[in-house]
């Protein structure tokens, strides 16, 4: 993603990132109003995924928003990865409840798929998370997992990404 927000932004493009918009205003030019300045541009993309709420009408009702849990083991040895992973695939599953999994530059197995419909956190994510990979892997049962994350996503009811304009020039 920051290798094409990078190219982007050669191309002339202005990301503007944490900046909660709480307005839009369609035109000839697209006035996006932050609450703390307003950005004018002749065209915008709002990439926000779950977390544009109801600021684009009618699109939080075609999306189920969930949370989704992620982990990144510590490097593992060339053995190991040769074990789980000959060919260095990257898996990616479809449907509301995926499962993806790769492993990264440096070694280390990236799994994301713990999923939650409820709104309400795991108490343990980590052992979640620990107990999905075994699963999985049951070789990656020892593994530290350093890295584990969340984030709510917005997953199309039907199952297809919500892309669309809101304007003429007003992309979502």
């Amino acid at each position: 993603v920051r290798g094409e927000a990078r190219v982007a932004e050669r191309l002339g493009v202005k990301i503007f990132e944490d900046a909660r918009v709480n307005d839009i205003a369609c035109g000839k030019k697209v006035v996006v109003d932050t609450g703390h300045g307003k950005v004018t541009a002749d065209i915008a993309l709002l990439a926000g995924n779950a977390y544009l709420g109801d600021l684009v009408p009618g699109l939080a009702q075609r999306q189920l928003i969930v949370d989704n849990y992620a982990a990144a083991t510590e490097p593992l040895s060339e053995e190991l990865l040769q074990k789980i992973n000959p060919h260095n695939y990257a898996f990616s599953g479809s449907g509301k409840c995926s499962e993806h999994y790769r492993v990264t530059p440096d070694n280390r197995f990236l799994y994301s798929g713990l999923v939650n419909f409820l709104g309400r956190h795991p108490k343990d994510i980590k052992d979640q998370l620990k107990r999905k990979i075994q699963a999985l892997f049951p070789e990656l049962g020892k593994v530290a997992l350093p890295y584990v994350w969340g984030g709510k996503t917005g997953v199309g009811k039907n199952e297809v990404p919500q892309i669309g304009k809101i304007a003429g020039n007003v992309y979502y």
